[in-house]
């Protein structure tokens, strides 16, 4: 007896043959050949005397062969080896076996490949050429996400698993690129070689805080370089804190009375919602049919609605369906959440599905057909009485309870099978069925049959599940016989048996329903038992079974069926509880094959309400490939026309009449397994009978040959490689655990609630040598339900994947805090503390809000309450900020049995307690302002000047809003440590538009190169570095235009902007060495910035330029030299070679010029200098003259004009260090150091300088400095001395980038420092503050006004404010209006959208807690007018006025600020 014990799903075909014919043998294989498998070839000779034999098998395909080449060479030969020349012996006497061949790969498309088998059989010489499909072996990529939405600065999570072949095979080799691409298609996030050894892949990137809103998609590149995709996207949401669901019936008859159905609403944590319901039925008829109702009412938990079918018209308007929409307004928040159904309006009350058939009709075998009555929601119907017709007769019959009908059929001549609900009502249709018999032909009148199971057969992991095969059988003259049985499955044949069965009469499988006709001969059933490994993978099975006759006849059957889907590796998992506390300590329970690697991810049940079904792991995500396994969906060889012409010996196309046959035979049984077959038997027994009545002339088309001849018969599957049996380890131990008692234990103390993830879990785990794992976790704090599944992959055992498993992390007794986002100090704060009762009882509680020095409580902290059970109460607390900062609220409740009063006793279980902290940030009110006084100071230069190096008189003006001063001293050791610390706001205003962005990621760069060169890049300040520049360029693409340009707002800009398109070339192209940036983008924005030169190698601005003095401002003529040399410098910095044209035209253009602008003068001193041209000497010898020098620094004034401001002095001093540096730091050093001191006096106290191109100037020019012009070994001490303060400094190597600060305790006062030792030191004091009233300017006019609003609620304000330019040259820089608001309320966002939408001036807004920016590109002498409304979200007393503040960006001395006061509120009451 042979055996094979390795199969798997989708299909199970079985076949039987018996046989009593001396050298009969069969040679099987499956139709299709998967490239780079194993195909399996199956023998069997059926003669105990046949001689051994050899037969040997090759294959070749036909490639696709283009037009072009096969006109250059008309000889090509398109032929690919597929399967290698292999030899297989076959030993004498009688075998059954089968092999494994290995076939070739191919990078080609091919077509049907020709499959020749030579040899000798059984002592038989053969020779049989057949074509066989062959295609590339699949392999499937998953790529999950922890989920699908994600909002700014949050961080995407995915893992990715391949596996290819029929067998799910676990892919180890590595990704050659993964990467992430934004919804403009730019590559924003790669990783290169991805490590894949284990066979599954976690990667994660940080999303920035302000990026492109809409869908990314992530990129697999696998090793035969095909790329899978998934997609995810960013927008800003707001998670919901509970789920609408509407119950309605599946279906509802349009003669039904009517309907109902049932609204519910629950928290994320299972408790019930309460708030208002409205809910609008509609039967979306047309015209006026159309009737829709709307009801509204108070809603909690649930509610259930009834409808008429009258009101819906469903009859008279012939509706078939009815859309529900629920949408419910939570009580006390106001959050609104929807939901919608639709309820299907059937006219059909039974329909007929089958449920089992014979696939053919077999002589003297019963054919058995089950039929089932079923409601439109597929219930059965029951008692439904039926007509059926067969065997030309017609029966009534009544469904059982389950709502079945059996049928019998004996008359083999038995064609159709007809049936028919016999009660009919109006309006509803009749339920019909039909079937069609095919029929078996034997000549010898031998039938075999397969009585399949009508349901899946069960498959579950790690388990092997035995099967008893029945098969009838009817034998005219047979006592015994050989048969063989195939298991085929994804075009494998995964199990054979050949043995001898007796064929002894015995009872059929009987059905309780009527049949026809008799049996005659020898009938009975043999029971053959099959062992499959189904474990392992399942889905569907298909068999095949047969008996050839001593007169060479072959008698088969074959049958598929379906497997449930499993998969082989068994995962286990499991939490130590259901629920928890929020807080608590759980344990992770997992369990799987022994060293499995496993994947847990585990989100908040809110993110999964966010997330599509498509995004959901499930076991169909790894079948879906196993359906281009099935053979069903391939072309059938089997061709009637053909076969009966060859039977007749007809000639194609001449005869007048054709031959049809209306039987099917073991060709067909050989075709539905998907194999092919070669034999001596008689396959082809069907008859051909003449065509009488009409003519026929073949078909319209030509048909592959197949079922001509005897010994040769194929169908049409796919092949699929072999695996190995995976067998699941029985012996591995159960998962047993210890249950943990995770009750709440109250203690006097709680700590506060702090941790509210999104995605709790998201982790690689390997598993021990037990298969068992439990591992201790914290539950987040989030109240709520927490779902996550566990994917495991092992080498052998291959995937797996548990069952979607929860915990729920609720306490019976929590509280709330609301407050605003930011208020002013002095203003009153009501503290809203909301406590919740979720306990079975009423309880006193007592809520108290801790006392702190940084704010006045104006109440009573403390209260005790009574609490009813499933309620919530609010108490109020009055507080009064005090200090300036972020200040901590800090709440607590607990059950106070001490205070039971009208509550009762307490019950002991029921003390519980819960506690919260919330920051909220006070603001000064006022304006507020700055001053810095800084020295850059080196031991040499004490040396000469003796005595205390410096002394500041620190004090602010008379006027300010008392308390509001504050203020330190910093000393560092390096000019780059203040910035370094600082990163992320090195400027005092926001980062909204291209340009503004750019100052989070270009200074990175210059510090990085020099931490570099210097040796000083520690590993926690590169990864700071590394992020920062990572997030700046994230932004930066915000600002890429379709055709590679950059603009300050993107593709919201007319066209893109010369002057910032070059910055970001040159910041791109140097950030290279450190991050990834899309060369891709990279060469678009070269190649559009080159195309803006013009002859004579000038480049011209095109788009918008903000900065005046970039423009050409300086010039009357506007001179296009500060851009084309800015330009020159972009592409030098950038790498191009000085000699290629764009930059040696530029220097030409820059040769041609002749100003003695100081400014002008040190930007083309600068990009000579890049060019090593000697021109960059003569240039700075043209530019120190013009020099201030006052012994200490050396620097350039000039005119405060409209365009000239501290800020572009600043500039010309950093290009001037750049330029020395560049041509002769040894020659210019004295002056460098002057530079540099000046420099440094101008820095603010967030480490940058004014604006943000001066500040990134600066910092390259002072990077390059400390790079060039080191001073020697640091080790020195700086004493700081001023009113009650005297504190010292240590400074040296190891801490030259630490910024050390200490506070002055008191204004006004002297400051005096003091540096002893060697080297050099930054000493930098800041003083804040603010002013009630800001300081006039005359650059522009501002206006600013409320008024109240209509509302219902008395909430809502109008704010609205006017701006105008009026200085002289009549436009602007980009300006900036910030909008603070009165505390307590927030802006209205679709004002805001409004106001940029319909404003051509009015570029962005960005909205920073109770702040509001406007970018506008420039303003003029018309007034720029705008209006937002602004919601009072929090009621705030003795609220402080807001303010309108508008202010030039590249020049802020111009600004000019108003404040405004909001109507009172009972104003409302007048305005309604």
């Amino acid at each position: 007896m042979g055996t094979g014990t390795s199969w798997m799903g989708p299909m199970l075909w079985v076949a039987f043959f018996f046989s009593g014919t001396l050298g009969s043998y069969m040679i099987i294989i499956p139709n299709s050949l998967e490239l780079g498998g194993k195909m399996q070839v199956c023998i069997t000779v059926d003669d105990n005397s046949a001689p051994a034999g050899k037969l040997t098998f090759s294959g070749v395909g036909q490639r696709y062969i283009s037009y072009s080449e096969r006109k250059e060479n008309p000889d090509i030969d398109g032929g690919v080896v597929v399967l290698p020349t292999v030899t297989i012996d076959v030993p004498s006497g009688r075998k059954d076996f089968c092999k494994e061949i290995g076939s070739s790969t191919s990078e080609h498309f091919l077509h049907d490949a020709s499959l020749n088998i030579l040899g000798e059989i059984g002592g038989v010489s053969v020779n049989y050429t057949e074509s066989i499909e062959v295609e590339n072996q699949k392999k499937v990529t998953v790529i999950q996400t922890d989920k699908y939405l994600y909002q700014p600065g949050q961080t995407v999570k995915f893992r990715i698993l391949s596996f290819s072949g029929s067998f799910m095979d676990i892919s180890t080799k590595d990704y050659p690129i993964v990467w992430v691409t934004s919804p403009s298609q730019t590559r924003i996030a790669q990783w290169r070689n991805v490590d894949n050894s284990n066979g599954l892949v976690h990667l994660e990137m940080t999303l920035v805080e302000e990026p492109e809103e809409g869908s990314y998609r992530i990129h697999v590149q696998n090793e035969d370089l095909s790329e899978e995709t998934t997609n995810f996207r960013v927008e800003e949401y707001v998670l919901p804190r509970f789920e609408v669901t509407i119950e309605s019936p599946k279906y509802v008859l349009s003669r039904d009375s009517g309907f109902s159905f049932r609204v519910c609403a629950k928290y994320t944590f299972g408790q019930p919602v309460s708030g208002e319901l409205s809910v609008r039925i509609s039967n979306n008829g047309q015209k006026k049919c159309y009737t829709t109702i709307t009801r509204n009412e108070t809603f909690s938990g649930c509610k259930d609605f009834e409808v008429l079918n009258s009101e819906m018209r469903t009859v008279d308007c012939s509706i078939y369906s009815v859309s529900v929409g629920a949408l419910l307004t939570e009580e006390g928040t106001g959050v609104e959440m929807t939901q919608s159904s639709s309820i299907e309006i059937s006219r059909s009350p039974v329909r007929f599905k089958t449920v089992y058939n014979d696939r053919y009709m077999k002589y003297n075998l019963p054919y058995t057909l089950r039929v089932r009555a079923e409601l439109p929601d597929g219930a059965p119907a029951s008692g439904t009485l039926v007509e059926a017709c067969f065997d030309g007769g017609c029966s009534n019959f009544t469904t059982n309870p389950d709502g079945i009908i059996d049928i019998s059929v004996m008359k083999f001549d038995s064609r159709r099978i007809v049936m028919k609900n016999l009660i009919s009502l109006a309006d509803t249709y009749d339920a019909y069925f039909t079937a069609t018999i095919d029929r078996y032909y034997s000549p010898s009148n031998s039938s075999l049959m397969i009585y399949a199971p009508e349901d899946e057969l069960n498959c579950v992991p790690g388990e092997n599940t035995e099967y008893n095969l029945q098969v009838l059988f009817s034998t005219p003259d047979l006592a015994s016989a050989i048969m063989n049985v195939q298991v085929v499955s994804r075009n494998k044949i995964q199990h054979w048996i050949t043995e001898e069965y007796e064929f002894k009469p015995s009872a059929l499988p009987g059905r309780d329903g009527k049949g026809s006709g008799t049996r005659t001969d020898t009938v009975g059933v043999v029971n053959i038992p099959l062992e499959p490994r189904i474990n392992s993978i399942s889905g569907g099975l298909g068999y095949w079974y047969g008996i050839s006759r001593a007169d060479g006849e072959v008698v088969s059957d074959s049958r598929e069926t379906e497997i449930k889907k499993c998969l082989p590796n068994k995962v286990d998992f499991r939490w130590s509880v259901e629920e928890a506390q929020p807080g608590a300590s759980d344990f992770v329970l997992l369990a799987s094959e022994s060293r499995s690697l496993c994947s847990i991810g585990v989100v908040d049940r809110s993110t999964e309400l966010l997330t599509p079904e498509s995004n959901a792991l499930t076991e169909n995500s790894f079948f879906s490939v196993l359906n281009s396994y099935n053979f069903r969906w391939r072309r059938s060889k089997v061709n009637d026309y053909l076969y009966c012409r060859e039977k007749q010996s007809t000639e194609s196309g001449r005869s007048q009449y054709g031959y049809y046959t209306d039987y099917v035979d073991s060709f067909k049984m050989f075709d539905d397994t998907g194999v092919s077959v070669f034999s001596d038997l008689e396959l082809g027994t069907r008859p051909c009978e003449k065509q009488d009545g009409e003519k026929f002339y073949g078909p319209s088309r030509p048909f592959s040959s197949g079922g001509g001849s005897r010994n040769r018969i194929a169908a049409a599957p796919m092949g699929a490689p072999v695996a190995s049996a995976m067998d699941y380890d029985e012996s591995q131990p159960e998962m047993s655990f210890t249950s943990v008692d995770m009750t709440s234990v109250e203690t006097e103390e709680s700590s506060p609630r702090t941790d509210f993830p999104e995605t709790w879990l998201w982790d690689l785990v390997r598993l021990p040598e037990t298969g068992v794992s439990s591992e201790p976790v914290t539950v987040p704090d989030t109240i709520t339900e927490w779902a996550g599944k566990v994917v495991c992959v092992h080498p052998e055992k291959g995937i797996g994947l548990s069952k979607r498993t929860t915990i729920k992390t609720f306490t019976s007794f929590f509280l709330d805090l609301t407050l605003p986002p930011s208020v002013k100090r002095g203003e009153i704060l009501p503290v809203k503390i909301s406590i919740f009762n979720y306990l079975s009882e009423k309880l006193p509680v007592t809520v108290s809000l801790e006392e702190s020095s940084e704010y006045e409580t104006l109440e009573t902290s403390s209260a005790d309450l009574c609490i009813g059970s499933n309620e919530m109460q609010v108490h109020t607390v009055k507080i009064r900020p005090l200090i300036i900062g972020d200040v901590n609220i800090s709440v607590s409740a607990f059950v106070d049995s001490r205070h039971s009063g009208s509550c009762g006793k307490v019950d002991p279980r029921f003390v519980k307690r819960d506690a919260m902290i919330k920051p909220i940030v006070v603001e000064a009110d006022g304006f507020p302002r700055e001053k810095t006084w800084n020295r850059y100071i080196c031991s040499d230069d004490v040396a000469e000047e003796g005595g205390a190096q410096e002394s500041w008189e620190v004090s602010a003006p008379p006027a300010i809003v008392d308390g509001s001063d504050r203020g330190w001293v910093v000393v560092a050791g390096d000019l780059l440590a203040v910035s370094v610390e600082n990163l992320g706001h090195l400027i005092r205003m926001p980062y909204g538009c291209g340009e503004q962005n750019m100052l989070n990621f270009a200074p990175n760069i210059f510090i990085m190169q020099y931490l570099e060169a210097t040796k000083q890049s520690a590993p926690e300040t590169r990864e700071k570095l590394l992020r920062f520049m990572n997030t700046g360029y994230l932004r930066q693409l915000l600002y890429l235009r379709h055709d590679g340009s950059f603009s300050a707002f993107g593709n919201a800009d007319e066209t893109g902007s010369t002057w910032l398109t070059a910055f970001v070339l040159k910041s791109f192209a140097l950030a290279r060495e450190y991050i990834l940036i899309d060369q891709k983008t990279i060469n678009m924005t070269s190649k559009w910035l080159r195309k803006q030169r013009r002859p004579g190698g000038c480049f011209q601005s095109v788009g918008t330029t903000f900065s005046k003095a970039m423009r050409g401002g300086i010039k009357e003529d506007g001179s296009s030299v500060p851009l084309t040399a800015y330009v020159m410098i972009s592409l030098l910095e950038a790498g191009e070679e000085s000699s290629l044209s764009s930059a040696s035209d530029a220097a030409e253009c820059l040769r041609a010029d002749s100003s003695k602008n100081p400014y002008i003068l040190a930007l083309k001193a600068y990009a000579f200098s890049l060019a090593k041209d000697d021109t960059a000497q003569s240039l700075l010898g043209e530019l120190l003259p013009l020099a201030l020098d006052d012994g200490k620094s050396l620097h350039w004034e000039l005119p405060r004009s409209s365009w000239g401001s501290r800020s572009l002095e600043v500039e010309t001093v950093g290009y001037a260090i750049l330029a020395m540096l560049r041509t002769n730091a040894k020659m210019y050093e004295q002056e460098v150091r002057k530079l540099v001191k000046w420099i440094t006096y101008q820095r603010n106290g967030y480490g940058g300088f004014i604006s943000t191109q001066d500040t990134v100037i600066a910092l390259q020019a002072m990077a390059s400095f400390e790079t060039h012009l080191s001073r020697g070994d640091l080790n020195a001490v700086v004493t700081v001395k001023s009113t009650g303060l005297t504190h010292s400094f240590k400074v040296d190597e190891q801490n030259k980038l630490l910024q050390q600060q200490v506070t002055v305790p008191s204004f006004p006062t002297t400051i005096s420092l003091n540096l002893e030792g060697t080297g050099c030191t930054l000493m930098q004091a800041v003083l804040r503050y603010n002013i009630p009233e800001p300081e006039p300017s005359d650059a522009f006019g501002l206006t600013v006004s409320a008024r109240t609003v209509r509302d219902k609620a008395c909430v809502t304000k109008q704010v609205e404010f006017c701006a105008s330019y009026l200085l002289s040259d009549g436009k602007s820089n980009m300006v900036v209006i910030e909008l603070n608001l009165v505390s307590g309320y927030i802006p209205n966002k679709d004002d805001l959208k409004r106001l940029v939408g319909s404003s051509n001036r009015v570029k962005r807004y960005e909205v920073d807690g109770s702040k509001v920016s406007f970018y506008v590109d420039e303003l003029t002498s018309e007034r720029l007018c705008g209006d937002i409304g602004i919601i009072r979200e929090v009621t705030v007393e003795d609220v402080k006025p807001g303010s309108v503040v508008v202010y030039d960006y590249y020049q802020p001395e111009f600004s000019l600020s108003k404040s405004y006061t909001l109507p009172p509120v009972d104003d409302c009451l007048y305005a309604v």
